[in-house]
């Protein structure tokens, strides 16, 4: 796979990746050009708070909510989550999954085991962040397990960050980057129950307008109204008269 990535890698008249961190490492690997990162950042919205999640699932007004939205897939670290927020079985710290794959199942068994583990289904994309606003907190529990996760950039940060919701994410490499460039929440130090849980109660303990700053930097900063422009000028480039196109 790699001769044949470095054969097409050299012949490509555009390269993107998604992250600095893939881009540095494709950099270190073809002694090619740093890439073209194109975040995959939605569109800038204005939102404001609510209590749809809250609502929904009668939670109290002052308890948290810690929010993992996406794919309920391996290497996601669902089972950690779940596991986590049973043992502290906790009427203060709320966890919704809201989303659905191979461990739906797993998630709705641990929602009626532990009442303040919640499984919602996933919303049409242009209701998202109206529910992601609706959380205190949001969760990346990605596993470190190989470098497409430690590079990965998922789109729920971006969500968060249009959301105002501040983050809690496993320690991986452009995420931990981003967060802290941006003091948009906190990192998770090792993957297991035990710092897991210190994690969740140490952010369930602070202010958490303290990360609000950063984060409205960070929403103008991360939105597709910066990313479009650069396939457009990549396209134009490619279709000009000059390289050939038509």
């Amino acid at each position: 796979i790699r001769r044949v990535e470095r054969w097409f890698i050299h012949r490509a008249e555009a390269f993107i990746t998604v992250s600095e961190g893939i881009a540095e490492e494709y950099t270190r690997l073809y002694s090619v050009g740093h890439p073209v990162v194109v975040y995959n950042s939605p569109h800038r919205v204005e939102v404001e708070r609510n209590s749809l999640l809250r609502d929904e699932f009668e939670i109290p007004e002052d308890a948290l909510i810690f929010l993992y939205q996406g794919g309920l897939a391996v290497s996601r670290g669902i089972e950690l989550l779940l596991e986590t927020f049973e043992r502290m079985h906790d009427p203060k710290l709320h966890l919704v999954l809201m989303g659905s794959g191979k461990h739906q199942a797993l998630c709705a068994a641990a929602a009626v085991r532990c009442d303040s583990i919640h499984v919602r289904p996933p919303v049409p994309y242009h209701d998202l962040i109206q529910y992601t606003a609706s959380a205190d907190i949001g969760v990346i529990s990605t596993q470190n397990l190989c470098l497409n996760n430690w590079f990965c950039m998922p789109n729920k940060m971006f969500e968060y960050i249009q959301a105002g919701v501040p983050i809690l994410c496993n320690d991986l490499h452009d995420c931990r980057r981003v967060i802290g460039e941006y003091a948009l929440g906190e990192i998770i130090p090792e993957y297991d129950v035990d710092a897991l849980e210190a994690a969740v109660r140490a952010m369930a303990a602070v202010d958490l307008t303290k990360y609000q700053a950063g984060l409205k930097k960070a929403q103008e900063y991360f939105t597709w109204e910066r990313e479009e422009p650069k396939l457009l000028e990549i396209y134009e480039r490619i279709l000009s008269p000059n390289n050939g196109g038509s």
